[in-house]
């Protein structure tokens, strides 16, 4: 009988430290680092590469940077942007759309990732239940690293949307659904062209990042209706468009 319930001591402490090998080779959620911006918004990330752009991306790119340019230099000059259609909206007074674009949308914010702890009842020699406790506690760790993890604030809903750009705002079809980002909301602007993404923040909802070849346009448009001509031609981050 004792060789008996050593056998089934060892066959237990195995299974455990199996299941706490398992649960720590398991592969965690990537992080991203926090804001370090001013007003609560991130500086915008280098856009994450999927592959290599096929000669479509390039010529897709190629014509909105000079689309970006184009519509720069036109504003500067006093010049209205030329007016679409967008049937399926229901337009606020006095707004006019400009352009049907597309993007990559992300919002910044954290989120509830609770964990239960594993418990254990455990009977046997005083060896056999502090290994026990031992591989609960670790499992217990990995649990709940992974959990903060999840929980950590970071860019999310990473999604290709829809853009429409209007003189109000941005309207962004994102899983179904039209969301307004209006101008007039906006508490902080990040036009990095050069990086093909636009960040913008507001005061009562998560950071916005739209990113991808038609950002230089929403970043132009966007800092054109937020800050005026004077910043559209000043602005740092607008200098590769020059």
């Amino acid at each position: 009988m004792l060789v008996l319930a050593c056998v089934v001591v060892a066959l237990v402490i195995a299974v455990m430290i199996r299941r706490w090998w398992a649960m720590s080779r398991a592969p965690k959620p990537a992080r991203q680092e926090a804001p370090t911006a001013g007003a609560g918004v991130p500086a915008p990330g280098a856009e994450v590469v999927l592959g290599a752009p096929n000669a479509t991306d390039v010529a897709g790119a190629d014509a909105a940077w000079s689309e970006a340019r184009r519509l720069r230099a036109a504003l500067l000059d006093q010049e209205v942007p030329p007016t679409i259609s967008a049937w399926e909206i229901v337009p606020e007074a006095g707004e006019v759309f400009f352009y049907d674009l597309k993007a990559v949308h992300e919002r910044f914010y954290g989120q509830d990732a609770g964990y239960q702890p594993t418990g254990s009842f455990l009977l046997g020699s005083p060896a056999f239940i502090l290994a026990g406790l031992v591989v609960t506690g670790a499992v217990n760790a990995s649990r709940q690293r992974a959990a903060q993890a999840l929980a950590a604030t970071q860019w999310r809903d990473r999604e290709g949307i829809r853009v429409l750009v209007t003189n109000h705002r941005l309207l962004c079809l994102v899983r179904g659904q039209w969301l307004s980002f209006h101008y007039g909301a906006m508490t902080a602007v990040y036009p990095e062209v050069a990086e093909r993404t636009l960040v913008c923040g507001f005061e009562s909802i998560p950071p916005l990042r739209l990113s991808g070849i038609d950002a230089p346009i929403l970043a132009v448009m966007t800092l054109f209706m937020t800050h005026g001509a004077d910043a559209l031609a000043q602005h740092p981050a607008l200098r590769p468009l020059d």
